[in-house]
């Protein structure tokens, strides 16, 4: 007896196959044994418990070689091309590779494609010539058959005439811009040049997409297709955060495993920690992207694009919820706000009476009596324990996030923050950035984040952007807002993002910002930008204390209202001597600054319990408890407990007087303006640092506000 494919899960949790919900809610299964509403008759139902499962559509991989995937990974990256990469691990008489080619293709073929499906993939865009005797009704997945491709502008010397051959309503697949180095960097140019670059165009990994190509390929309406693992094991990076908070549509993908033994799952976990998983799963109905070609590849889990969904893919997929969900949300890394620090603290401490400090040494906290409860996180979670050290070199080859002070002085005079104190202004000026430029591409910065004080009263700052920019790498500037209005067209163009710093609805932002009118200033600069170009992405970051701690709902609204892409909260920093504090700041002022524990408890409980289900908040409950549990730790009710932080690693902060540091907390290790970065961040004095830097046991890590963590290959 045939059954109709149309499966569903009632709220039981059981799926029942085979049959089909009728409208009076009995289950039928039609004649023909085809999904129709019309004569529908009983039949048995066949149930299977998914409880505890997930029930997802059929995923589509963008990109894969399938008969490579019976290979192991090879390669000793990183590399600086694809090509290097190539060169180095191809031998084919040589073992492993000679013994893997000795085993038939159909074999390596159907390896690659249960590799595929056991991770839900039901769809894959194979690179490699079509195999019509292998590719049959019983091939595990669907494999896509109507696109062209080429391998690479270097291994493909016909490339351009492939592309002219290209039927018109197909896609075009290339591999592009798979390195780091100055010729990858060049290649979306290049593909232009040979007129193989248009709305049918997929650039594949596009690592080294710049901003002048980046720009190309929004004229063109081209696509990419993000392989981000691949990317980190071959290259030690992948596409910059400008690339992909840049609009165009995208397609997420494997590789094969050649390059990085991983699936589609593994390579979504690793998307989250760029992209917000709602970003990821904007609905695609809002993008159309009409003739792109990610969206001719059926809907490949296009990102800020679409949903994982198509329909020419086959079944659905059930897979276990402890490994789809229930981690911990992964977040952008941990920057600087206008005026205060950024902070997401991490695992909250085990109080313990031998981490309790008296409130007498607490500096002036405001408490009642008797601690308030704290609420446990919904769901079971990791118990909180003491963070250990990740290995690190003391050596620093790679950097990827620079902070960029190129103007010191402030245009707000907030409570929690004494930079405006600073009378003399100085600057980080043109030529003084290109004397770096050479350090910095050496070092591989993707990320320069330009703070201050307020970035927007330099003299010339879009020079330094464009200067930037122009090798590639992705710009922020983060600002009090207060110019934005002035400045809205260059920064329309000139800058990649903007986060602002928000600290309440109008009257509690004017009082914490003490400039009359802030908060309108702030909107009005919004607008601005957004006139321009309305998808410029915007941000804002709440530093929590003790004016707005009661305040935070509304603060939400406010920046809803305002048009911000996403709003962040932190904990004010009360105990560091950073942000032109000479000295600790004294117990009166620190009181002055510290929140009312029961009445920010109370808010954030209340927060949490109406948290968006759309990513617009960017951390999660647990984290955002964390920042009560950082002022009860500063008021001595709980222990200080470093958060896991590789910042000194992967991160340096240059001032505007040439002073560097590894982090925005500890001492300075070097001066630039009397030598290189490069020689900075890897003096005598920087690598000391480093080797001795023990950050589960480092007091000034232990009362941090602003950590990064970034996974490194060490």
């Amino acid at each position: 007896m045939n059954r109709a494919p149309a499966d569903f899960v009632g709220q039981d949790g059981i799926l029942r196959a085979g049959c089909q919900p009728a409208l009076a809610g009995q289950l039928h299964q039609p004649e023909s044994g085809l999904p129709t509403r019309r004569r529908l008759t009983t039949c048995p139902i066949l149930a299977l418990d998914l409880s505890g499962h997930l029930v997802m559509p059929g995923l589509i991989n963008a990109h894969d070689h399938l008969e490579f995937n019976l290979f192991p990974q090879l390669g000793h990256g990183p590399y600086p091309n694809a090509g290097e990469w190539a060169r180095d691990i191809y031998h084919p008489g040589r073992s492993p590779i000679r013994e893997h080619l000795r085993v038939p293709t159909p074999v390596r073929l159907w390896w690659g494609a249960l590799k595929n499906l056991l991770s839900g993939v039901t769809t894959v865009c194979h690179h490699n010539p079509y195999e019509r005797e292998v590719f049959g009704a019983d091939f595990p997945v669907r494999v896509v058959r109507r696109f062209a491709w080429a391998h690479s502008l270097e291994f493909e010397p016909e490339l351009a005439a492939r592309f002219r051959k290209a039927p018109p309503s197909y896609p075009f697949l290339v591999h592009c811009a798979e390195g780091i180095d100055a010729a990858a960097r060049r290649e979306v140019q290049a593909l232009d040049a040979l007129g193989a670059l248009d709305e049918r165009t997929a650039i594949i990994h596009g690592v080294g997409i710049t901003g002048a190509g980046l720009a190309l390929m929004r004229r063109r309406r081209a696509s990419l297709v993000w392989c981000p693992t691949s990317n980190l094991a071959m290259l030690g990076r992948t596409v910059s955060r400008a690339v992909l908070r840049s609009g165009i549509p995208m397609a997420l993908a494997t590789d094969s495993a050649l390059s990085a033994p991983v699936d589609l799952l593994d390579e979504l976990a690793v998307a989250r920690k760029y992209l917000a998983p709602a970003r990821l799963l904007r609905n695609g109905d809002q993008h159309t992207g009409a003739h792109s070609a990610s969206r001719r590849l059926s809907c490949p889990c296009r990102l800020d694009r679409g949903p994982f969904r198509s329909p020419n893919a086959g079944g659905g997929a059930a897979r276990r919820s402890d490994r789809a969900g229930g981690g911990r949300r992964p977040h952008p890394p941990d920057l600087p706000g206008s005026g205060a620090p950024t902070s997401r603290p991490r695992a909250p401490p085990v109080p313990t009476a031998a981490h309790r400090k008296s409130p007498a040494r607490a500096g002036g906290c405001r408490r009642p009596r008797a601690a308030p409860r704290r609420h446990a996180a919904p769901g079971p979670g990791p118990p909180a324990r003491r963070q250990t050290d990740p290995p690190m070199k003391a050596l620093l080859d790679r950097l990827p996030i620079l902070v960029l002070e190129p103007h010191n002085r402030c245009n707000c005079r907030c409570v929690m923050c004494d930079i405006w104190k600073l009378t003399d202004a100085r600057e980080i000026g043109a030529a003084e950035l290109e004397r770096h430029l050479a350090d910095i591409q050496r070092l591989g910065v993707e990320w320069v984040v330009l703070t201050g004080g307020e970035p927007l009263m330099h003299s010339d700052l879009f020079r330094l952007s464009a200067l930037l920019r122009g090798r590639g790498i992705r710009t922020t500037i983060l600002s009090t807002g207060l110019l934005l209005e002035r400045n809205a067209a260059r920064i329309a163009e000139g800058v990649d993002e903007v986060i602002v710093s928000l600290d309440g609805p109008a009257k509690i932002h004017d009082e914490i910002r003490r400039v009359p009118g802030a908060f309108d200033l702030l909107a009005k600069g919004v607008r601005a930008v957004h006139r321009i170009s309305p998808e410029f992405p915007i941000s804002a970051r709440c530093t929590v204390q003790a004016s707005n701690a009661a305040h935070l709902r509304t603060t939400v609204q406010a920046a809803r209202g305002m048009g911000f892409r996403s709003l962040s909260f932190l904990a004010a920093d009360l105990s560091s001597s950073a942000f032109n504090r000479p000295l600790e700041w004294s117990a009166e002022r620190q009181s002055n600054v510290a929140p009312e524990l029961a009445a920010l408890d109370g808010e954030m409980e209340a927060l949490i319990a109406s948290y968006p289900a759309d990513g617009f908040i960017l951390e999660a409950p647990e984290k955002l408890r964390r920042i009560v549990a950082h002022f009860r730790a500063h008021c001595g009710l709980e222990g200080h407990i470093a958060p896991r932080c590789s910042a000194p690693w992967v991160f340096a902060v240059l001032e505007s007087n040439g002073d560097v540091r590894p982090c925005f907390f500890h001492a300075v290790i070097g001066n630039a303006a009397v030598t290189t970065l490069g020689a900075v961040l890897n003096g005598p004095q920087a690598i000391a640092f480093r080797e001795s830097l023990r950050v589960a046991d480092n007091p000034i890590c232990q009362r941090c506000v602003c950590s990064l963590y970034v996974e490194t290959s060490e």
